[in-house]
């Protein structure tokens, strides 16, 4: 017997959506991933204007280091969240709940390595990083203070990630947005206490950020410990490696997506060093905040809708699961254009937020910004087909298309790109900023090709 609580949250999973009841339950998830893109845009807009645009150079080399770990807590949250949701559409809800809590347990052993190796390494990391470029000294004190605060978070950030996942999983999609929203809140106080009135710099932006994992954290661990009345909790459990497997190859487009952003970040990093020094760091800094900010919306929708896919193909609802695909392709084309005008035409309004407009920086930014834009009018279909192929649990072709967007596309469009604008009469670092926009073209002409190749079995 169900108790009423759990009926509940059954029926809203089982319950039969339209365009609405889509965007009402992906809604939390949407505004989690928003809010959470604004309090990390927070600390770019606190560090370059109360310590210097080197700072915000610094937290860009780092950043890489601190996405691997990102990468993996990813790829637990969204391919346990697969595994479970798919448990409980066929009413496996004893399997849901011993792989739910095997996952976590994975997890937190993973966030104490990454804690322990990030802390006890990190001016070795930065100089790893940093490699022969002439990076001034004080930028390369910015980023080891910064890595070496923020990694000892690591533990929390995995959990974090968590928490967004498994309360949508859960049927309690809000308590994740309340616990990003209040952990965003905290970090913007703890951001003007620390880094604008007792002047911390780096450090305090760090800790700001850090602090602000633990509310998400440790309200997952909190109700998923204390709260048995629902259809899923922490339980007696096993590790079972064949599961273990299935949930790592489920959300591996996560991962590959998040480490492929890590290297090419690495890779921008080193390319406008070369070609327009600090300047071009912290004018890519500015323009990656903007963009994660920019497309937050399409990872909150895609990473909200996981569970529903994932229950609907476990029922083997074809025809919600066509209804889903089509209704989701209408909404993120509609939310594409829009965004896209706005980063167009607003581009110096928004780099001015991080960069004065007297700076040497802002034009080259400037320029960037409005190139990166038409990224933005193929991101959403492109994110959206990942999640979409993870929560059919077909890894495999999430992956590729993860890895062919985010790593090969772009990697070989910065080697390329810049010498066919030289060729051309343009500027070398003209070409650096098309490598995202072209590759992200490429990516939804490949992704076309996947949903032609599996429309049949997946129902698209």
């Amino acid at each position: 017997m169900y108790n009423d609580q759990e009926v509940k949250v059954e029926n809203l999973l089982a319950k039969k959506f339209n365009l609405s009841s889509l965007l009402t339950f992906a809604m939390p998830t949407l505004l989690s991933m928003i809010f959470m893109s604004v309090y990390t845009m927070v600390d770019g807009l606190f560090v370059t204007h109360y310590v210097g645009e080197s700072a915000l150079a610094a937290i860009n080399l780092v950043m890489p280091v601190l996405s691997i770990t990102l990468a993996v807590g990813l790829m637990f949250s969204s391919g346990g969240s697969t595994l479970v949701s798919n448990y409980m559409g066929k009413g496996e809800d004893e399997k849901a709940k011993s792989a739910f809590t095997a996952v976590t347990i994975v997890g937190i052993i993973f966030g104490v390595l990454a804690t322990i190796v990030v802390m006890s390494a990190s001016e070795q990391i930065v100089k790893l990083l940093v490699g022969s470029q002439d990076v001034s000294q004080e930028t390369i004190i910015h980023a080891e203070k910064y890595l070496l605060v923020l990694g000892g978070f690591s533990i929390l950030n995995v959990l974090q990630v968590f928490a967004q996942g498994f309360f949508i999983t859960a049927g309690k999609p809000i308590y994740g947005l309340a616990s990003i929203i209040i952990g965003g809140l905290f970090n913007v106080l703890l951001d003007f206490i620390l880094v604008g009135v007792c002047g911390m710099g780096v450090m305090g932006a760090a800790v700001a950020t850090g602090v602000s994992y633990c509310i998400p954290a440790f309200l997952f661990l909190g109700y998923f410990a204390i709260n048995h009345k629902g259809t899923l909790y922490f339980t007696k459990f096993k590790i079972v490696p064949k599961e273990i497997i299935k949930v790592c190859t489920n959300g591996s487009s996560e991962l590959v997506t998040n480490i492929s952003a890590a290297i090419i970040t690495i890779v921008f990093n080193v390319t406008l060093l070369r070609i327009a020094g600090e300047n071009g760091v912290a004018a890519i800094s500015a323009i990656m905040y903007l963009q994660f900010m920019l497309t937050a919306a399409f990872m909150g929708y895609s990473f909200g809708l996981i569970p529903v896919i994932s229950y609907k193909f476990g029922e083997s609802d074809s025809q919600q699961l066509k209804y889903i695909f089509r209704s989701s392709m209408m909404f993120i084309s509609v939310l594409s254009v829009v965004l896209f005008f706005i980063t167009f035409f607003g581009s110096e309004q928004l780099i001015s937020l991080f960069i004065s407009r007297e700076s040497g920086t802002f034009d080259l930014a400037n320029e960037g910004l409005k190139i990166f834009a038409f990224a933005i009018l193929f991101v959403g279909i492109n994110t959206y087909s990942s999640g979409m192929f993870t929560a059919y649990s077909n890894g495999a072709v999430s992956a590729l298309s993860s890895f062919l967007r985010t790593f090969v596309f772009v990697l070989v469009g910065l080697f390329a790109w810049p010498a066919v604008s030289v060729a051309l009469g343009g500027k070398e670092v003209i070409g650096v900023w098309l490598a995202v926009p072209i590759g992200e073209l490429f990516a939804i002409i490949t992704n076309t090709s996947f949903f032609i190749a599996y429309r049949k079995k997946y129902s698209l």
